[in-house]
């Protein structure tokens, strides 16, 4: 999603934790690599949601229409907001936690490890930011220009 001046002023203060031109510079980061790899990098979806549901910024469809971004970890259509973004932390810990998780956590770990880094990083800011989930993805995305 090609972010505009509109998202980036849209973005709640009271949503984020670290500066805001930390964030805008997450945010960023991650739309770009998912844009570079097409949806390819499960890590890299991870960041550019928890971006996207702190942010309060509306998502795009393929068909182009507008919707609100889900929650990141419980998928929710509800606008982030500090109550709901602590309960959104805890739930997602716990899914990553569980002895059992769902088969939907299973298949898509590195989206929840990395959607709870950067709800970890921008909330409780007891975490560097996850840029390592972008590092990853860049070298994937490396390794398959090499291969095409």
């Amino acid at each position: 999603m090609k972010l505009t001046e509109a998202d980036l002023r849209g973005i709640p203060a009271a949503n984020i934790k670290v500066s805001r031109d930390e964030f805008v510079a997450l945010w960023t980061a991650s739309e770009e690599m998912h844009e570079q790899l097409k949806g390819a990098d499960w890590g890299v979806w991870g960041v550019a949601c928890a971006c996207r549901w702190l942010a309060d910024a509306t998502s795009r469809r393929l068909d182009g229409r507008r919707h609100m971004s889900k929650s990141p970890a419980t998928r929710r259509e509800k606008r982030a907001f500090p109550e709901l973004i602590t309960a959104e932390l805890v739930a997602g810990e716990t899914m990553l936690a569980s002895k059992r998780p769902s088969p939907v956590v299973v298949s898509q770990r590195e989206y929840y490890e990395a959607a709870v880094a950067t709800l970890r990083w921008a909330w409780m800011r007891n975490v560097p930011a996850p840029y390592h989930w972008l590092s990853q993805a860049s070298a994937l995305r490396t390794d398959l220009a090499q291969h095409s």
